[in-house]
């Protein structure tokens, strides 16, 4: 990282989703389970349980529907929202997600969910939707404390297939598409944080600066709702990807005239073109946003986020090798993985070799 503001330069070798994945079905074919370990060098060597989830089909089993139309979720997992979370990280383009899929973002937390496919129109519709211990709590405990507060999220999440088959290669077009395949997804999620669960009433951070949101505001302000709204599309057509998300955070009210309930949006705009097909692909993208959060309502204000690189599919998403550059213009989220830190400004170089089998 070459720094341009008040971070420092930094020069490091690290191990991202160092990860061991156990996944089948007891029982019966219907109930399935996973579980993800997930170790990073990020944290000190520590190592946790990512995910652990079970999959019931309680359509086909309970109530005589057709396969894989209603099923039953528990556990920690992806909350149903934006696309970019709900891509598997070994399938993305560059060597992680862009800022603003982070910020309006609600990540893995403990809950219950329902899940599905159902056919309109002729297209094959996915739907997901959970209630949870809320936004971004995976890795918080889940013991009375000041922890957690009282309240429960929630999120929901659909998408369609319009063109016909889309397939499962991820962010790229490694299948080579001979005709154009679109999906069109949307999502939505809604909490409240109080001020009793102080470690998830801290996870709110604003633009631009990245600071918490919970400490410029005033004294006496003890709690606020956050919802959080998105669509998307991803057109892919021999070789070529596209991707455009969009994405939008309303908070309030805060209980105080003083403060006005705040709004942030911002956009991903995302392309790739193999130039040897299936083998090496040259990566663009554009990442933007704005918002009042920062300022409390005042003015807005804004970061950017523009990056190239160049993805060499060794075997597949099983072995590639990733090399991109990223100008960074003030940073509103903490990410480790991103390697990112609140105010970033400057270039950022990454190389990341990814192994799966």
């Amino acid at each position: 990282f070459e720094s341009d503001g008040p971070n420092p330069d930094a020069n490091i070798f690290s191990i991202e989703r160092l990860r061991l994945v156990l996944a089948g079905h007891a029982y019966t074919p219907s109930l399935h389970y996973f579980m993800q370990l997930d170790g990073n060098s990020d944290r000190e060597g520590t190592c946790d349980w990512l995910d652990a989830f079970l999959t019931y089909d309680i359509g086909y089993e309970v109530f005589g529907c057709r396969e894989e139309m209603v099923g039953l979720i528990v556990g920690k997992w992806k909350m149903p929202f934006n696309r970019a979370r709900m891509e598997s990280g070994r399938h993305l383009q560059f060597a992680d997600r862009a800022s603003a899929s982070l910020l309006f973002d609600v990540n893995r937390s403990i809950g219950v969910g329902l899940q599905g496919h159902v056919d309109a129109l002729g297209r094959p519709i996915h739907y997901e939707t959970a209630v949870c211990n809320g936004f971004n709590t995976g890795r918080l405990s889940t013991a009375r404390g000041d922890t957690l507060d009282r309240n429960f999220g929630w999120s929901g999440r659909v998408h369609a297939d319009m063109l016909g088959p889309f397939g499962h290669d991820g962010e790229p077009d490694l299948c080579w598409h001979r005709r154009p395949a679109l999906r069109i997804g949307m999502g939505a999620a809604y909490t409240r944080v109080d001020e009793e669960g102080r470690s998830e009433y801290d996870r709110q951070r604003v633009v631009d600066s990245g600071e918490r949101l919970s400490g410029i505001l005033p004294n006496g302000v003890s709690g606020c709702d956050v919802a959080f709204f998105t669509v998307d599309a991803h057109l892919k057509c021999r070789g070529c990807s596209f991707i455009a998300d969009y994405y939008g955070r309303a908070i309030g009210p805060f209980g105080d005239p003083t403060v006005p309930d705040l709004f942030d949006h911002g956009f991903l705009l995302q392309t790739g073109y193999f130039v040897c097909p299936g083998k090496l692909e040259l990566l663009a993208r554009w990442s933007r946003i704005v918002g009042d959060s920062g300022t409390l309502g005042l003015v807005n204000e804004s970061s950017d986020e523009v990056a190239g690189g160049v993805a060499w599919y060794i075997r597949n998403q099983d072995a590639k090798l990733v090399i991109d550059a990223t100008h960074l213009n003030g940073v509103p989220v903490r990410s480790d993985r991103l390697d990112s830190l609140p105010g970033d400004a400057g270039w950022l170089f990454r190389t990341q070799l990814q192994v799966g089998f």
